[in-house]
């Protein structure tokens, strides 16, 4: 997974990781809220994610896929590292017809990270 962020409060990073979703330990570099992170698959449409840093569990992210594969919605929970602040947070994507995309070429590798998770339900609901 590549993706770049930029914060509410106008801070930019960019972060990297690979991950097997088979619930192994997987090093995240370049996120300044955990350091690594495993994911498991609950059911056939829901991920969960467990981010840590320095090895102390600090949050959870919940990825759970629509019914008719079309959104997925993530729903986070961690504290910040700065001040270990309860930090959540609430995102929804939705697929929309190829000809209805506007590519921009720095969310390339979010929009491929879109269609990865959907492609993984897909596979583990066919």
């Amino acid at each position: 997974m590549v993706s770049a962020i930029v914060s509410a409060n106008g801070a930019v990073f960019h972060f990297e990781y690979r991950d097997p979703q088979d619930g192994s330990d997987s090093p995240v570099s370049g996120n300044p809220y955990y350091d690594s992170e495993s994911t498991v698959w609950r059911d056939e449409r829901t991920a969960i994610r467990t981010e840590r840093r320095a090895g102390k569990v600090i949050g959870e992210t919940t990825f759970a896929v629509a019914k008719d594969g079309r959104s997925y919605t993530a729903s986070s929970s961690r504290t910040t590292p700065e001040d270990g602040h309860l930090y959540v947070s609430f995102i929804r994507w939705e697929r929309v017809p190829d000809r209805e995309i506007l590519i921009d070429p720095s969310t390339v590798k979010d929009i491929c990270l879109y269609h990865s998770i959907l492609s993984r339900c897909a596979a583990r609901l066919a």
